[in-house]
């Protein structure tokens, strides 16, 4: 026997070595057959079978993709291929999942992988229409295991073969299968049987038993004296319907609905299977005795088990109640476990409870809240390593539960504290939102074995709710984040712009001011030195490229004007805003009436900058899309805050409700830049507008404090 290891190692570097190696270990030894078992080991003997074996007759198995070419020119080749029968694996795993629609397929990049995805795409076809495949990509393990715990219900997992990630981490045909299954919420179907009992649910499997027994068969006619080259290629694959009984009952799948002759492994061989129709016949005949005995007896106490359900059923609405208006009222995530622990202790009249949180990136839990009768060690805000409270079961949803702490042999820190504090026996109840574990609703009580099965269930509805809840309020804690982040962000684009803006300015009127400036200062000095016999035409040329300068000496006054207003610094807002309004108003043939209450002190030049282009922008808009005739335009200050109001007279539009966010669904970018403006400085902004009625927009700023008049 040699292990060539070719599933994890396949690089033409390892299958030198190995030539190396056998011709130096069997280079004195003869042997009367060869068997190999699958493509890896097949591939190396047929390419190096006058090396190292020369004449040995040789009998394959286990051999995926084999065509009849293969082996043309050799001799003293024979075996069993192994095909495997997607069709029928899908085919059953329908009949099993009649819900199914989706098939994600796991494989990784050894050939064998890629040669079973071409062998899928010619069956894709048969189901179109009604699955739809979902190859993986190449993925490192711990993402594909995240992909699998997101799978939807109406999936299934075809597991090829995944024993290299993408960062090249070999994994055992054990380690990959366990893994995939333990995270799968969807049954897991494959092709080989050597994947059977390390998770997977089963399907058409090739046998591995079968493939030696017939490779075995061959190998004993070569030892008979039978020539291997008479001995033909068996092509039909030895494949069985086979599968697991554990994933069976995992995924609540009766087996009398699997096919005919299907082989169940993990099938526990009990007393009751053995003898099944003999306990039935007699079992029939003593309950059919006890039923005419007991009947009324019977009905007596249905009649009293359903007045103590009631009663049970009534107190137990009125703890879900109670902690589900604890939830609601509450406005923080520690408030809401304060009150919830409250109720719960109550129903448990235990010593101890507490919420513990669950944080995967730093691997720490962390005390939330606790409840408790007397001073503890697990304090609120006490952290504690991640794996001293059991996540891996809390993980898959069970509860754990320990009747008697002494029992414990192998006690965590968590243990020695409650021992400390003479807690006997505990109950952790995993806190799960969204298939996501986040933390545990804990009961700690002196008395063993204290906690009824009745009263954990009403606390596992408590919990549901609390995860919810606490999920909630982290959302919305994050989401609070990012509002701020984002105005944050939006404050730094806005100044950034004027400043911007300025700069532009300045330079437009600073560096090309002056230098047009200087180019008409030269022309008219050409223009008067010219002499009087120079050609008229040079001379017009002349007198209209100083008037082309002037006009563009203008524009580049006006552009450097509208990006930053130098009066705007100097001479505050008001001035600014007339100066801007008398322009405006020439070239948009507009009658603009502007107001102002005097003002004795100087707004902070932020303030000041927002208002200004917020009239900048509402003129702009009023020329696009209101047709008017009249703007009123005016500028209010009281003891607490500054406003600009702009009206105009014209056509006006309907306005659409405001969004969940307080903005109105039909604002246009510029009336959106002019919001954003206002938050930068805290301000408010309002516009009201009619068909036919004109428009008004408002925006109001609250002083600083030290601003504000006496």
């Amino acid at each position: 026997f040699d292990y060539m290891d070719a599933e994890k190692i396949f690089d033409s570097q390892h299958l030198k070595n190995l030539h190396v190696l056998y011709q130096h270990k069997f280079k004195n030894r003869k042997f009367d057959a060869v068997i190999t078992s699958d493509d890896q080991a097949f591939n190396f003997i047929l390419n190096r079978h006058y090396s190292l074996f020369l004449g040995t007759p040789v009998i394959f198995c286990g051999v995926k993709y084999f065509e009849d070419y293969t082996l043309y020119g050799k001799q003293h080749f024979t075996g069993v291929v192994e095909a495997i029968d997607i069709k029928a694996t899908l085919d059953v795993a329908l009949e099993i999942n009649p819900k199914v629609k989706k098939v994600f397929v796991i494989v990784d990049k050894t050939p064998s992988s890629i040669a079973t995805i071409q062998t899928f795409v010619g069956i894709m076809p048969a189901y179109q229409g009604k699955l739809t495949f979902n190859f993986i990509e190449d993925l490192h393990m711990q993402d594909l295991l995240l992909r699998v715990e997101k799978l939807s219900r109406d999936t299934i997992i075809i597991l090829v073969s995944f024993n290299v990630d993408k960062s090249g981490q070999a994994y055992s045909l054990k380690e990959s299968t366990r893994l995939i299954s333990q995270h799968s919420p969807v049954p897991v179907y494959s092709f080989w049987d050597s994947y059977l009992g390390y998770g997977i649910l089963g399907g058409m499997l090739v046998s591995g038993f079968s493939q030696g027994e017939e490779a075995a068969k061959m190998a004993i006619q070569v030892l008979d004296g039978e020539k291997i080259d008479e001995i033909p290629v068996v092509k039909k694959s030895p494949n069985k319907h086979m599968f697991d009984f554990e994933q069976l009952r995992r995924f609540n799948i009766n087996p009398d609905i699997l096919p005919p002759g299907s082989i169940l492994v993990n099938h526990p061989h009990t007393f009751y299977t053995e003898y099944k129709k003999m306990i039935w016949m007699i079992s029939s005949s003593i309950l059919g005795l006890i039923l005419i005995v007991f009947l009324l007896t019977i009905n007596i106490l249905k009649r009293k088990k359903a007045e103590l359900s009631l009663q049970r059923y009534f107190k137990r609405l009125q703890i879900l109640h109670k902690t589900d208006r604890a939830i609601l009222e509450a406005r923080s995530t520690v408030r809401i476990a304060h009150d919830v622990l409250k109720y719960v202790r109550g129903l448990f009249a235990c010593q101890r409870v507490s919420v513990v949180l669950f944080d995967y990136q730093t691997k720490e839990a962390f005390v939330l809240a606790v409840n408790v009768s007397d001073s503890t060690q697990i304090e609120e805000g006490a952290v504690f390593p991640l794996e001293a409270f059991g996540t891996r079961a809390l993980r898959k949803g069970e509860i754990i539960r320990v009747d008697d702490l002494h029992d414990l042999r192998q006690p965590t820190i968590v243990d020695h504290a409650l021992r400390a504090e003479k807690i006997r026996a505990y109950v952790r109840i995993p806190l799960i939102s969204h298939d996501k574990l986040i933390g545990s609703l804990n009961l700690s009580s002196e008395t063993p074995s204290v906690f009824e099965n009745e009263k954990i269930d009403i606390v596992c509805e408590v919990a549901t709710s609390l995860a919810l809840a606490i999920q909630n309020m982290r959302l919305v804690s994050e989401l609070m984040a990012h509002e701020k982040d984002l105005k944050r962000m939006s404050d730094m684009i806005i100044k950034s712009q004027e400043e911007t803006r300025k700069k532009i300015s300045i330079e437009l009127h600073d560096e090309m001011g002056q230098a047009l400036t200087a180019i008409n200062l030269n022309l008219s000095v050409i223009e008067k030195d010219m002499p009087d016999d120079f050609p008229l035409s040079v001379s017009e040329r002349l007198s209209e490229t100083k008037i082309y300068i002037e006009r563009l000496s203008d524009q580049i006054r006006d552009l450097s004007y509208f990006l930053w207003p130098p009066m705007l610094s100097d001479l505050g807002l008001v001035a600014a805003l007339r100066s801007h309004i008398n322009g405006f108003a020439e070239c948009s043939n507009l009658n603009i009436a502007l107001e102002s209450e005097t003002y004795d002190k100087r707004l902070p030049t932020e303030m000041e900058i927002v208002l200004y282009r917020i009239v900048q922008e509402a003129l702009n808009n009023v020329v696009k899309h209101a047709q008017a005739d009249n703007v009123f335009v005016k500028v209010s200050c009281w003891d607490d805050k500054v406003a600009v109001n702009i009206k105009d007279d014209g056509t006006g539009f309907i306005q659409i409700k405001n969004d969940r966010f307080g903005h109105n669904a039909g604002d246009g970018l510029g009336l959106l830049g002019m919001r954003e403006r206002l938050s930068t400085v805290g301000g408010n902004f309002a516009i009201t507008s009619s068909l036919g009625a004109g428009t008004s927009v408002t925006a109001e700023i609250p002083l600083p404090e030290d601003e504000k008049h006496d």
